[in-house]
């Protein structure tokens, strides 16, 4: 049976993937159904380039860069709680976006809304319409209760206004967050969590309404990139990149391009553009030693030629290197990579490098292990069967159709 699904995202790359999210909705426009994306204009080609249709708004409820404290040192714990809070539910920003999806959606009438984790409006417009609401990303799990120091919890306690004024001006009882002091939405019905159990063992208390599905190899769309005719044969390639967001940091660009280099590698590195750096490329070109550097890489094509990813910590490249069973070395920056980066390292797929110790004689010597050990490239390849065996994107779409 034909049906209607309209998705949510913010208007950055990351945020279409945490390991298939925009390939789900190309799925089910696939399987015959009608399928729309809201976001900001910036991500169209992305979208539409999927065979998904793109539908812009102004304001997807996503504020970005957040405003900077002077009042506290940058490393400061609540201060990065304060910026994450004010990024995904700045009140404004999220009354403007749900407004603008809640004009779309009450003209295309979806069966069923489906957003990402920190895309609050999806969640406030499908109470509105009475609608099924899934999430794709993350698991469902018990609200954070405990553990807050004095300042965290003033913030905590903040969103949680923040949340209250925003149910009682749309009219909305807030079903779709799970209370406490969570400022970001929980569907009731279903979570869509591109990785196994497994993968989550630290998250003891993962509720029923989440559902694994793993992640499959997608076939690589169109042509390799011509770049590919300047690889060296036969030479073992690194694959090197901060994703889409967090591209400020050019030392850990060189230094990984060196390491990769004396650990015997030829690097690829995938810049990525941001707004955070935009003069990027001009600082990186006279320090790299002999690599291709490039804004972006499609990781169909590269992944089942790489020795090594050597990243963030993002979800999406970690995802990409679990399914294609390449071992990684990660040194996390922010948000969830920590995360990442310590799942990794406990699936024997990956070394952790603390970003205080990201110098060139431990990020070579981190490389040389994974790459060298072959019980990294054995383990990772297990994973990835694993993964494979769950399901992943057509698995993620049946759960989205059965809403």
């Amino acid at each position: 049976m034909r049906r209607r699904f309209l998705f949510a995202s913010a208007p950055l790359a990351g945020h279409l993937d945490w390991g298939g999210y925009l390939q789900t909705a190309a799925h089910l426009s696939r399987s015959g159904h009608e399928v729309i994306w809201v976001s900001e204009e910036q991500i169209r080609a992305s979208v539409e380039a999927s065979g998904v249709t793109f539908q812009a708004v102004e304001v997807s409820g996503w504020r970005w860069p957040p405003a900077r404290s002077e009042a506290e040192p940058a490393d400061s714990a609540h201060i990065r709680f304060q910026r994450a809070l004010d990024v995904t539910l700045s009140e404004d920003a999220v009354a403007q976006a749900t407004q603008n999806l809640l004009d779309i959606a009450r003209r295309f009438k979806p069966a069923a809304i489906i957003g990402e984790p920190l895309i609050g409006s999806a969640a406030i417009v499908a109470e509105q319409l009475d609608v099924p609401y899934a999430v794709c990303g993350y698991p469902a799990t018990p609200p954070e209760e405990h553990g807050f120091v004095e300042p965290e919890y003033a913030v905590a306690a903040q969103g949680e206004a923040r949340l209250k004024r925003l149910f009682e001006h749309f009219r909305v009882p807030g079903r779709n967050w799970p209370g406490g002091l969570s400022p970001w939405p929980q569907s009731p019905e279903l979570h869509v969590v591109y990785w196994t159990r497994e993968w989550y063992a630290d998250e003891v208390n993962v509720r029923p309404q989440t559902q694994f599905v793993g992640g499959v190899v997608a076939p690589a769309s169109g042509g390799a990139p011509g770049w590919f005719d300047r690889i060296p044969p036969n030479v073992p390639l690194a694959l090197i990149t901060l994703g889409s967001i967090f591209t400020d940091d050019p030392d850990f660009f060189v230094i990984a391009a060196q390491a990769s280099v004396r650990a015997g590698l030829f690097p690829i590195i995938a810049m990525g553009r941001s707004d955070r750096a935009p003069s990027l490329k001009q600082q990186l070109a006279p320090c790299l030693p002999r690599c291709i550097a490039v804004w972006w890489v499609d990781y169909d094509h590269l992944f089942p030629r790489l020795a090594v990813a050597i990243h963030h910590g993002g979800m999406g490249t970690a995802h990409a290197a679990v399914v294609h069973g390449v071992p990684q070395m990660i040194v996390p920056h922010a948000a969830d990579q920590g995360l990442q980066a310590r799942r990794a390292e406990a699936s024997g797929v990956g070394l952790i490098v603390a970003p205080k110790d990201a110098a060139l004689e431990s990020m070579q010597r981190a490389i040389e292990t994974v790459v060298r050990d072959p019980a990294f490239r054995i383990r990772a390849a297990k994973l990835s069967a694993a993964f494979a065996r769950a399901g992943g994107v057509p698995r993620a779409a049946e759960w989205i159709g059965s809403l």
